[in-house]
């Protein structure tokens, strides 16, 4: 993805990683100019999915910042 602009903030929620230590995700709406093949480094899979309606598979902090955006 080409992102072309950072719209909004839309929140932040805490967990813990594989390491065992807390990672805080920050998360932002964003216009994207470009999409392409999504090429994961840090994890195994990808879902695009609308923010409202069902959303399996989505941790309670992403559902949280999904549906309040």
């Amino acid at each position: 993805m080409t992102v072309s602009s950072v719209d909004r903030y839309l929140g932040h929620f805490d967990y813990v990683n594989s390491r065992g230590t807390t990672t805080r995700q920050f998360n932002f709406a964003v216009t994207v100019a470009e999409t392409g093949p999504v090429v994961l480094t840090e994890h195994d899979l990808h879902r695009w999915a609308a923010p409202t309606g069902d959303l399996p598979g989505v941790t309670d902090g992403v559902r949280r910042i999904l549906t309040s955006a």
